[in-house]
């Protein structure tokens, strides 16, 4: 390069195209007499002035002053304003060459506003960031520079940054600070002047504002006026493009030749013929010309795209117009920028529709390649594509899709960003009250809600330019006073007036365009077409706009409305009237039916107000569900087609394609929240229940989950509006709601119905891998009836209790002579009657001696063991562990909380002390008697004595450490609960009842005689609660059946474990005996 201060033609077509940044750093003396002092200059003066080493950079020689004085922190700040400000500094030649080039972002190194002053001048707006991420970016036009003050502002003397100390503090700034400005060195090219960038801060400058665009390696250029031999050695693995230079020389030259480039240009001119308003339609990219009054949000979200971390999340209330943001905003300005942009609605799984969209826009057939979407992205773009991936209407992603779905695709998007192998961006835009729901996916992407923009609808400039320059372009005249009629007038406090302005002085973008639609209608000559060229003298007046009336009968009264009011009352009405009048291509009457037209346009609403985007199928299946048509009559069809292509007409419904298949919606989200005040109660909660369905059916697609109970629940109300559902929704609400006690009979009935085989279904799902599904299947099973009995046979020794519990009480009712209980290998079954309670011969709390009624229950075989705790565990999702080699001891250091919450988890509970007392120590002797007895005549167990006897320990009366593991037995440790067993069991086959662990039981410590009336098994007590048993620690006494402990329910420790039962639903038991208690 030579020293004459040419361009290079990169960096000036890149400046042309606007948005370039400016480095301007203060390593260099400028060369005019009333120039603020750049940093070598300060530390100079510094030095002398006080005595200080020469030779020093500025932050050490500020850092030896404040050594040498160091409360005096002022005399350095007040050193600084006598150098950098006053009417003694002054602009230069090289702030004039700055303001002229145009730069959208400059970061500055100098102390003084003298720049800032300049491009006032010049009339630009300056955004100045003097502290970390201070402005944001919702202020920014075309005629605005943002100036990020690296080392402070005099003006404010607290964010000055002049010692080593301060550097350092600023080193660590420079990330966040810098956040502003990445998206500048993102689309263009930066340029260096008057750093040294063989210093470590324009070092560190490159290296942050580089460190999230290392893969555009986008070229840098620098400017410094010496010798570039040791630059250029130093910065030769960099993409770094040194010119030797005078920086007011190159700048001034620069300018120079940005007005030469300019000057022979003519302005652009937008002149357009067509109408200038689109109505309830959004803006397409083609619409651009036409799209006016976004010009500053157009621009930040365009530029928040492109900047890190690869993901904006666009938001805004319903009707503030983000599709036309993005689509006739956002993409002409990625285009210019050589991006490309696929544009994606998530209908149902998102993951797909992104991939054929993908695919399409790189004229591939094959969406499905790669494993995820990083190896597809990887397979279907070249290494310099860049893409941004358009998500609109996202909030449609949380109305239609399974939380599976979205799980996946929020998964697989993170790992796009986290890991890019393409320039691949994503923008995600939905309604802002569907902004909370993002939290889902928080986990994966933590970016998602901090990376963001709000969209507001307009202000009263933005609204007038949105009136008056379509307008303008297509040579038609909007009286100013009409516009003020609209939107009022401005002024410094924000404006007043304006009948479309709402609260905080804001103009919804859907309710202007409804306005000025039919201003500009009324306002065309009789004949003339609506969307063609408008003819000459079209002018919207404000006589024309008081005229409109329209006169509603609210309560009994006519009221009359004028203006905005009558056009917004009668719009959808008038349209909806102008149907039989409307005509076909060859002229013959559409047919459109105006009632029809209500009723389809409510089912195209969904619960939550929103647009459903639906197939005429759909449509056809909603209305024939509300009893308005019916699917087999064709003139029902016919008649259907020709209502909706009139609300196309009349542009209340809209059509788009996804994969070859036609979709319908309603024209504006404003359309839906006017029509979906229309549904009553009843409608809004079918079509919640639909909605809801949908979901339920993605995940089980997924995953195949059953339904939810309260989302069951929620369905199961609408069932009887529900009229039609595909058999596939009918076999999942029956699986669903076999899983629900008392819900299953009526989609039993509905699945019969259907022709559906609900045994094979059941018998299925007994073998499913989720112990839920093979819950659910059991209960059907009940249903089926005797005959399917021994298919519940196996589950009886099934790993998770809840199954074992629901093939007993199942089998209870299949099998009621009890021949099954040969079978059950985990359970124990202790028959109903009374039995003996208590110990004279013991302590004092086991007496007195007493009868104790008991009803029939099935115990756990063995206490708890870690392997069926650790499944406990894994499933409610906590993170536990046992030792290793302990699989089948008990589960120690329990609470009885911790017993309890894994007894309600199992579908069990824990046994009363009375039951395990008598489980642990009664022997039924002979055979028990059952008699008639009641008014109704029912069998029923006749009441009388206990026939049995008690035992001390549950093998006999002596002990024998050879039966079970106490202190005699030796181990002093647990053993697993089999190794005593059969020799220790008790008479109901019970074994490890002594011995080994304490259990926990359900009773709070009470007196005999046992009542379990009297409050003793009050589940939300919090006083002491019984164990039995004994454990390895503790001796043969203690083993004794009659034998109590108790302790706090927060208590554990090492030997304290516990087992589980559940009581029997059968109401009779053969053989069985109750009695009263005594």
């Amino acid at each position: 390069m030579t020293k004459t201060g040419l361009i290079p033609d990169d960096l000036l077509q890149n400046i042309q195209k606007g948005d370039s940044i400016l480095f301007f750093g203060a390593d260099k003396p400028l060369p005019y007499s009333d120039a603020p002092l750049s940093h070598p200059q300060l530390a100079q003066n510094l030095a002398r002035k006080y005595g200080l080493p020469l030779g020093k950079n500025w932050a050490e020689t500020a850092q030896n002053y404040l050594n040498q004085n160091p409360t005096d922190r002022h005399g350095l700040l007040s050193f600084l304003r006598a150098h950098n400000s006053g009417p003694q500094v002054k602009p230069g030649p090289i702030h004039q060459a700055i303001a002229a080039a145009g730069f959208r972002a400059i970061v500055s190194a100098w102390y003084d506003d003298v720049l800032e002053e300049t491009l006032q001048k010049a009339g630009y707006r300056v955004n100045q960031v003097v502290r970390d991420r201070q402005i944001p970016f919702a202020t920014q036009g075309e005629r605005e520079v943002i100036v990020v003050k690296l080392y402070g502002s005099l003006r404010d003397p607290d964010s000055l940054k002049c010692s080593t100390w301060d550097e350092d503090d600023l080193m660590g700034q420079l990330n966040r600070k810098l956040e502003l400005v990445n998206y500048f060195w993102t689309i263009r090219p930066p340029l260096f002047v008057g750093f040294d960038l063989l210093q470590e801060m324009p070092r560190r400058l490159y290296v942050n504002a580089s460190a999230n665009m290392e893969d555009l390696m986008r070229r840098t250029y620098a400017i410094w006026p010496d010798d570039l031999t040791e630059l250029r050695a130093y910065w030769q693995q960099k993409n770094v493009q040194f010119h030797q230079s005078e920086a007011t020389t190159f700048l001034q030259s620069l300018a120079t030749q940005l007005s030469t480039a300019t000057s022979g240009r003519a302005p652009t001119r937008y002149r357009v013929t067509r109408a200038p308003y689109k109505f309830l339609d959004y803006y397409d990219t083609q619409d651009a010309d036409i799209f006016c009054g976004r010009e500053t949000e157009r621009q930040i979200v365009t530029r928040l795209a492109l900047t890190p971390p690869r993901l904006l999340t666009l938001f805004g209330p319903s009707g503030a117009g983000k599709t036309s943001l993005l689509l006739a905003g956002v993409v002409p300005n990625l285009q210019a920028e050589a991006y490309q942009h696929v544009y994606v609605r998530a209908l149902d799984d998102p993951l797909p529709a992104l991939r054929k969209a993908v695919a399409a826009r790189a004229g591939k057939t094959d969406w499905q390649v790669g494993n995820d979407l990083s190896a597809f992205l990887q397979v279907m773009l070249d290494e310099s594509d860049r893409l941004l991936i358009i998500m609109d209407q996202f909030e449609e992603l949380f109305l239609r899709v399974g939380s599976r779905v979205r799980q996946q695709f929020f998964a697989e998007v993170a790992a796009v960003i986290e890991t890019p192998t393409r320039e691949v961006r994503f923008l995600l835009s939905l309604r802002e009250d569907y902004l909370p729901h993002l939290d889902e996916a928080r986990s994966v992407l933590p970016d998602i809600l901090g990376h963001s923009y709000r969209l507001h609808p307009l202000d009263r400039g933005d609204a007038r330019v949105a009136i008056t320059e379509p307008a303008a372009r297509a040579s038609v005249t909007v009286a100013i006073a009409l516009v003020d009629a609209l939107v009022g007038t401005e002024g410094r406090d924000g404006g007043v007036g304006g009948d479309l302005v709402e609260e905080k002085g804001q103009v919804p973008p859907a309710v202007l365009q409804i306005v000025l639609h039919r201003l500009y209608q009324d306002a065309l000559p009789q004949g003339s077409p609506a969307d063609g060229p408008p003819p000459p003298g079209v002018t919207l007046t404000l006589d024309a706009y008081r005229a409109i009336q329209y006169r509603r009968v609210e309560d009994g009264r006519e009221i009359l409305l004028r203006g905005t009011e009558a056009i917004l009352a009668e719009y959808v009405s008038q349209a909806i009237a102008l149907l039989p009048q409307l005509q076909q291509a060859d002229g013959t009457l559409l047919r459109a039916n105006p009632v029809l037209a209500r009723e389809l346009l409510k089912v195209m609403v969904t619960s939550q107000a929103t647009k459903a985007a639906l197939t005429q199928a759909d449509m056809a299946a909603w209305l024939e569900a509300d009893g308005v048509i019916q699917l087999a009559d064709e003139a029902d069809h016919l008649q259907l087609t020709c209502t909706r292509q009139g609300l196309e007409q009349v542009r209340l419904v809209r059509s788009f394609e996804r994969d070859g298949i036609a979709y319908y919606e309603l024209a504006h989200d404003y359309l839906a929240t006017e029509i979906g005040s229309w549904l009553d109660e009843a409608e809004k909660k079918t079509r919640l229940a639909r909605e809801l369905l949908q979901r339920a059916l993605d995940n089980w697609h997924q995953a195949e989950l059953l339904i939810q109970p309260e989302i069951l629940a929620l369905i199961q109300e609408r069932h009887t509006a529900l009229k039609r559902l595909t058999e596939e929704e009918v076999v999942l609400l029956f699986r669903s709601a076999l899983a629900v006690e008392g819900s299953a009979a009526l989609w039993f009935s509905r699945a019969q119905a259907l022709g559906v085989d609900v045994t094979a279904i059941a018998r299925k799902g007994l073998i499913h891998r989720n112990y839920r599904n093979r819950v659910a299947a059991v209960a059907v099973m009940i249903q089926l009836g005797e005959p399917f009995a021994y298919d519940l046979i196996p589950l009886l020794v099934d790993e998770y209790p809840q199954v074992r519990v629901a093939a007993i009480h199942a089998l209870e009712q299949m099998w009621p002579d009890l021949g099954w209980h040969q079978h059950l290998v985990h359970e124990c079954y202790v028959p109903a009657g009374p039995f003996v309670m208590g110990d004279d011969t013991g302590s004092d709390n086991e007496k007195p001696v007493h009868e104790v009624d008991v009803a029939a229950f099935y115990i756990g075989k063995y206490p708890v063991t870690n392997m069926a705790y650790q499944r406990y565990m894994d499933d409610i999702g906590r993170a536990w562990q046992f030792p290793q080699g302990r699989e089948q001891h008990p589960v120690v250091n329990m609470r009885w909380y911790d017993a309890r919450d894994y007894a309600v988890w199992a579908g069990m509970r824990l046994l009363t002390e009375a039951e395990w007392e008598k489980a642990a120590t009664w022997k039924v002797d002979g055979n028990n008697a059952l008699g008639l007895q009641g008014n109704s005549g029912e069998m029923v167990p006749k009441r009388t004595k206990p026939q049995g006897r008690k035992l001390r320990y549950p093998w006999g009366d002596t002990f024998d450490a050879n039966r079970c593991n106490t202190e005699e037995s030796g181990p002093i440790d647990t053993t697993s609960v089999r190794d005593y067993s059969s020799q220790g069991d008790s008479p109901f086959g019970v074994a490890d009842m002594v011995g080994n662990v304490w259990e926990w039981t359900s009773t709070l410590f009470r007196n005999y005689p046992y009542d379990a009336a009297d409050g003793r098994e009050d589940p939300a007590g919090n006083s002491n609660r019984v164990l039995r048993g004994g454990s390895y620690i503790n001796n043969q006494s203690s083993a004794r059946g009659g034998y109590r402990h108790f302790y706090e329910p927060d208590h554990n420790d090492g030997n304290y474990g516990f087992r589980c039962g559940v009581r029997s639903v059968q109401k009779f038991h053969p053989n069985d005996i109750s009695s009263s208690t005594k």
